[in-house]
């Protein structure tokens, strides 16, 4: 599973905790690729992030953390920015799918006034960013399913494509909703004309009534020529 997926949901998500909590936001990816950003962050976008960095220290551990220090915090004394880090604390929290850490999002002070709204209320910060982490989460699962259903109904169509009779799906208005190849050929018809189109218009005595009878609720019927 890939944040880059959904970048926009999580630019939006980082756009919304930064103008709430008056803090700036950022997010990598499991590769260590910031996706998201605001404030100082924003033009870094795309940009990829130490691997002796903070995030990559909560994505190996996969846990929640605050540094009230920075400089002085174990995580910080590996980092290539150690000594001209302008960072005064930090949230860090990673995002995950199951037990897999797949990102990790964190709240960066850089003024004192914001380190101490960090530090006074780390706890409900820390639940505050597990709960956004999970939304973004939530929100890859969707796009994963989205996109499994899209490749299942392109399949599907290729399969009805290659079979040799009309097929001709309605709703139960009677207009035309999908169809394939063959259905085009048998009535000589284009793509744009067809859809929406009412089934009455070329297939002449067909008993709409009947055909949908027959259907037990559903809202559509397809129909086979």
């Amino acid at each position: 599973m890939n944040l880059s997926k959904i970048v926009s949901s999580v630019q939006n998500i980082s756009e919304a905790i930064s103008s709430v909590l008056k803090i700036d936001v950022t997010v990598v990816d499991d590769c260590l690729n910031r996706i998201a950003g605001t404030g100082r962050y924003k033009q870094c976008i795309g940009e990829p992030v130490s691997k002796n960095s903070v995030f990559s220290f909560a994505l190996c551990k996969g846990e929640s953390f605050i540094i009230e220090n920075p400089g002085e915090h174990t995580v910080c004394l590996k980092c290539e920015a150690l000594k001209t880090c302008s960072e005064r604390a930090e949230v860090c929290c990673p995002i995950k799918v199951g037990n897999r850490a797949i990102g990790a999002i964190g709240l960066i002070a850089f003024e004192e006034e914001q380190r101490n709204a960090i530090i006074n209320d780390k706890e409900n910060l820390i639940g505050f960013l597990n709960r956004m982490a999970d939304l973004i989460s939530s929100k890859l699962l969707e796009q994963e399913n989205t996109d499994k259903i899209k490749l299942l109904v392109k399949n599907l169509e290729t399969v009805i494509d290659s079979v040799d009779k009309g097929i001709i799906s309605v709703d139960t208005e009677g207009r035309v909703s999908s169809f394939n190849k063959k259905a085009l050929e048998l009535f000589h018809i284009n793509e744009d004309e067809i859809l929406n189109m009412n089934i009455k218009a070329f297939i002449e005595n067909i008993n709409l009534n009947t055909l949908m009878g027959h259907t037990n609720g559903v809202k559509k019927q397809t129909i086979h020529l």
